[in-house]
């Protein structure tokens, strides 16, 4: 399943991290991916944010 976004309409969902520096990953978005518990993730660092990708 491929999914489209257009990230100069979408608003994006504001999370704080914990004292360990964790965040939590909004269960829409989680769903939208297709990612259940103890599914691995990649995550990439970019000039301005991060990028998480499925593996």
């Amino acid at each position: 399943m491929k999914i489209e976004v257009d990230t100069g309409e979408t608003k994006g969902i504001e999370r704080k991290f914990d004292k360990l520096g964790r965040i939590v990953i909004p269960i829409e978005f989680r769903n939208a991916l297709g990612l259940k518990e103890k599914d691995s993730i990649e995550i990439f660092l970019l000039q301005d944010g991060i990028f998480i990708k499925k593996v």
